[in-house]
C-alpha cells in the first residue's frame, strides 16, 4: 500500500490535519509534523508535544464487507 505524505512544520494536530486531507478527497496518506500543538491522544486525553519527538498520523480506507447475519 503507498501512501500519500504530507509533510508540515507545525501544525495543531496531526489528526485534524488528516481528517482535512479526507474531506478533500484523500484515501490513503501519512501526516507527519515536525512540531504540533494540541496534539490528541485517545479517549479525549491530551498529547504533549516536545520538538524533537515523532508526530504523525495514518490514515487509509478499508474495504472490508461483512454481514451482521
Amino acid at each position: 500500500m503507498k501512501f500519500k505524505k504530507f509533510l508540515i512544520k507545525v501544525t495543531d494536530s496531526t489528526n485534524n490535519v488528516a481528517i482535512r486531507k479526507i474531506k478533500q478527497g484523500n484515501s490513503k496518506g501519512i501526516v507527519i509534523a515536525e512540531n504540533q500543538k494540541k496534539g490528541r491522544g485517545q479517549y479525549g486525553n491530551s498529547w504533549v508535544s516536545y520538538k524533537g519527538n515523532l508526530f504523525l498520523s495514518v490514515f487509509f480506507e478499508i474495504n472490508y464487507n461483512f454481514s451482521l447475519n
